[in-house]
């Protein structure tokens, strides 16, 4: 859809403004998600672009009331921010201006990368950077990178998929290394090889340019270094896993790197015998999972209840390896149960 000059109509209003009429003529939702338009008909399509970009994203179109219409975009428009309103309708275009006003706030920070440990395996397939506040999208194959031990970028590390993985919160951003590379005998594995190398040092950085969902610059970057390890090829064990209590939470050690969001969705402690669950547990910098005792039900007889769906960071899960040949591939939907005893 491009603009038509005659059609421009300069509205360039704060949230809740005027055009000199006494009704505004759009107005915008308090999770700045929602851009109402004062129209005489329905568009037909709606996109909206920040000034100076080519590409935006269109818009799903509601009629909120008789000559009103909300526009509902897919994630938060950024504080502080000029955009252009592109609507069609009728076969002609018109073009709105919307100016959403800065939020003064403290600056955004990358938080943390997960796995936390050390040394990763050297065919990780997923890693994920926290934020302390929701961001922006459509910046993450400028801002955020793989690097060397001399501060070289890994051309290729990570998958495009064309679509950024963000958390619905748009605190976590999911990186995903290439599988490609990452299978052994496959055609990007053996065009570009693996992106890591067993035994060197690797950093993802999170660069000091990327903006949140405010528009405002992260206060500082991430720079996260770690060792690549052994490959992790084999299925999950929880047979093997240890669980022990100290300092006044449950533990449990995995003995390799997880992928922490399917921790937290798989994992569960019940009492025996009883069909409630605990909250959910939270990852430690080793790697290990912790609920706090305090929430764990009565009584010495624990059970852990491990879903099918839980992975390790390399893709391997309790039904089988990540690495397998196509059409081998095993596939499982019952829960693991680990009966835990002695727990204080």
């Amino acid at each position: 859809m491009k603009p038509l000059a005659a059609l421009f109509v300069p509205l360039v209003l704060l949230a809740g403004g005027t055009s000199g009429a006494d009704e505004p003529r759009w107005t915008l939702s308090d999770d700045r998600k929602v851009v109402t338009i004062a129209a005489d008909a329905r568009p037909e399509a709606a996109e909206l672009r920040p000034v100076g970009v080519e590409r935006g994203m269109a818009l799903t179109i509601v009629q909120a009331a008789e000559g009103r219409f909300a526009l509902h975009a897919n994630w938060p428009l950024m504080a502080g921010t000029d955009y252009r309103l592109y609507l069609e309708s009728g076969g002609k275009e018109r073009v709105l201006s919307v100016s959403v006003p800065a939020v003064a706030a403290p600056p955004a920070a990358a938080a943390r990368l997960s796995p936390e440990m050390p040394v990763l395996p050297a065919n990780i397939l997923r890693l994920h950077l926290f934020f302390d506040t929701p961001m922006a999208r459509g910046q993450v194959a400028d801002h955020v990178r793989l690097i060397d031990a001399r501060g070289r970028e890994i051309p290729h590390a990570f998958l495009n998929l064309g679509v950024e993985l963000w958390s619905a919160d748009q605190r976590r951003l999911t990186l995903m290394l290439d599988p490609g590379r990452l299978k052994r005998g496959v055609g990007p594995n053996l065009a570009l090889g693996a992106p890591l190398e067993p035994g060197n040092r690797y950093a993802v950085e999170a660069l000091a340019g990327m903006r949140d969902a405010r528009n405002r610059p992260l206060a500082r970057g991430l720079r996260h270094w770690f060792v690549a390890g052994v490959a992790e090829r084999t299925a999950i064990s929880p047979d093997e896993w240890r669980i022990d209590a100290v300092s006044g939470e449950l533990r449990v050690r995995f003995g390799r790197a997880m992928d922490e969001p399917s921790v937290i969705r798989t994992l569960r402690l019940r009492g025996r015998g009883t069909s409630s669950a605990t909250a959910v547990p939270r990852l430690a910098e080793d790697g290990s999972a912790l609920w706090p005792l305090a929430t764990v039900p009565e009584g010495s007889s624990l059970e852990l209840l491990v879903g099918p769906g839980l992975e390790d960071a390399a893709g391997n899960t309790i039904c089988g390896a990540f690495e397998v040949e196509t059409g081998h591939a095993e596939t499982c939907c019952e829960p693991v149960v680990l009966s835990i005893a002695g727990i204080p």
